[in-house]
């Protein structure tokens, strides 16, 4: 037995002076540990104090010597500090352990209950852009909750920069991460002072609420719940409406029918009327029956909720009904503008007066002569519908017509380069006019972009730069950032000409300040090799770009790579 007591006490102590032999062992956090487990397996104090000592390299002082000779030898500072920041950055990935940090973190608590230094480390990380992005990337590389990583990515989420934490899935690992996450979210979205920055934040809670099932359901369940709780403030509580809605749709556009269970979740009744809608919801699809029996039950003195008309989704099916719609039955389009104009018109949760019948008389007057300029279409009718989409219901409604008339193969056969196409024209209006409908005027123009059209290659590419200067108008109203990824994900598939036409556009156009979310989108888009080549070729505007691209590196909170990127790229040119 104590031949087995000594063994154990050998292999103890034979391993604490192996931990202290490795290079600058004195400067590790687990230095403590490994002394204490070799003095109380019987080691040699002496002996401890000559291995530390001859285990010492000094490697941070041999670091900071190199740091002073590339001062003496003229680097900028700047520079040397991205030099040592990449390297840091590089070797904190490599050797990054979660659990090993979260020991540290606990023992040191054992030690003193004072804890003032990591939040000055949480700070500091904070603080700067390429160790946030570090610390979202090592929250990504681990599964599991860590003490150390989730309270830094907390941290930043209070700082502000709830924007970065989107883009990472693991923030909906912690709950209480994902909801502080959403709540920043939902709170810009409700007090953004231009409906661009409203969409955007919109967009950002669409990011983060369909990471999975279980994700969406409790971000929808969260939105349903904080509409009830502002009932005080219609405006704020029709912002989280409109951003469950918009939630709802990015869910559907990826595949999934989900429209049923967030109409139920949003329910105030049961019955005939809510299990029709709920399963027009899940088909996506509205029958004539359908529709019958939905215009029977608004036309009575009993009338269901009008929310139930007023959920996106529907919305979009009358929409589609009325303007695009299949059916020639002078019966079934009546009761499709009806009930569209029924739910425009309507307030949730008040009493129908005879003030709202006058409204609904006159939207349903606005849709008949819509109705009556589309059929057909003409020069003439495209002028005139200019003076209707001021009601968002019809603008909605055209772009969903305009949609239809650029994705068909016969659309340019006429086309005149001095003449475009009345409907871009109308198209230009209602994206000045309705910052909401953006999102949607991209997805026409970007399918009008990719479409393959029955014409001669030279006028495609007329076409297709037309196009291009109808996303650089969307560009210069404040929704630069979707135009770019557009851009930056579909520049392989775009011919390299056009992708230069843009660039050189946003150069000529565009003016700072500009944030380090559209340098990143932009450099993603100029970094390709045939970008470059591309603009090398436009002799008369390399000096423009040249210094363009260098008033990017100055831009507040770029990433080191990003800078990289651009400087590579201005020395090419």
């Amino acid at each position: 037995m104590d031949e087995e007591q000594d063994a154990a006490v050998t292999a103890a102590r034979e391993e604490a002076m192996e931990a202290l032999a490795q290079p600058d062992a004195i400067l590790e956090a687990s230095v403590f540990d490994a002394i204490q487990k070799f003095i109380k397996s019987q080691g040699n104090p002496g002996k401890l104090v000559v291995q530390l000592a001859d285990s010492y390299h000094g490697f941070p002082q041999m670091a900071e010597l190199l740091r002073v000779w590339l001062e003496t030898s003229g680097m900028p500072e700047e520079e040397i500090n991205e030099l040592i920041k990449s390297h840091a950055i590089a070797w904190i990935k490599q050797r990054f352990d979660a659990r090993v940090v979260d020991d540290m973190i606990t023992k040191r608590r054992q030690v003193s209950r004072s804890l003032s230094w990591l939040k000055s480390l949480m700070d500091g990380l904070s603080d700067n852009a390429d160790w946030r992005a570090l610390i979202f990337s090592l929250s990504e590389s681990v599964d599991t909750e860590t003490f150390f990583l989730d309270l830094a990515v907390k941290t930043m989420v209070e700082k502000g920069h709830f924007e970065e934490a989107t883009k990472h899935k693991s923030i909906a690992r912690q709950q209480e991460i994902f909801a502080l996450v959403l709540a920043r979210c939902v709170s810009a979205a409700i007090k953004a002072t231009t409906a661009s920055d409203r969409v955007h934040f919109t967009e950002l809670v669409c990011t983060v609420g369909c990471i999975s099932k279980v994700v969406y359901m409790f971000t929808q369940a969260l939105l349903h719940r904080l509409q009830q709780e502002l009932t005080s403030s219609p405006p704020a509580a029709v912002v989280v409406r409109n951003i469950a809605d918009a939630l709802e749709e990015h869910v559907t556009k990826q595949g999934h029918s989900v429209r049923d269970v967030s109409f139920l979740l949003n329910a105030t009744t049961t019955g005939h009327e809510v299990t029709r809608i709920a399963r027009m919801m899940h088909t996506q699809q509205m029958t004539m029956a359908d529709v019958d029996t939905l215009h029977r039950l608004y036309t009575s003195d009993d009338t269901p909720p009008v929310s139930y008309l007023q959920n996106r989704g529907m919305l979009e099916m009358l929409t589609r009904e009325v303007f695009v719609g299949s059916t020639n039955n002078e019966k079934h389009t009546l009761q499709c503008r009806y009930l569209l104009a029924f739910a425009t018109c309507v307030l949730p949760d008040q009493e129908i007066t005879q003030e709202t019948h006058d409204k609904i008389s006159q939207t349903l007057e606005t849709l008949e002569s819509v109705f009556s300029l589309l059929q057909p279409i003409t020069k003439h009718s495209w002028i005139n519908l200019s003076k209707h989409i001021h009601l968002p219901v019809v603008a909605r409604g055209l772009v969903l017509f305009i949609e239809r008339q650029l994705c068909d193969s016969s659309c340019f056969l006429n086309f005149v380069p001095s003449s475009p196409p009345l409907c871009l024209m109308l198209l230009e209006q209602i994206t000045t006019r309705h910052p909401g409908l953006r999102p949607q005027v991209l997805a026409v123009l970007t399918r009008a972009l990719e479409y393959k059209y029955a014409i001669d290659a030279i006028t495609l590419s007329r076409v297709q730069r037309l196009l291009m200067s109808r996303l650089l108008h969307l560009a210069s109203l404040g929704f630069a950032i979707p135009v770019l990824t557009y851009i930056a994900q579909k520049q392989a598939d775009l011919d390299t000409s056009l992708v230069v036409f843009f660039v050189i556009e946003i150069v000529d156009h565009m003016q700072s300040p500009f944030s380090p979310e559209f340098v990143h989108h932009f450099v993603a888009i100029v970094g390709q090799e045939r970008t470059v080549v591309g603009i090398k070729t436009k002799g008369d505007r390399v000096n423009a770009c040249r210094s363009f691209f260098s008033s990017l590196l100055h831009t507040r909170g770029v990433s080191a790579q990003d800078k990289e990127t651009l400087r590579t790229i201005i020395a090419k040119l």
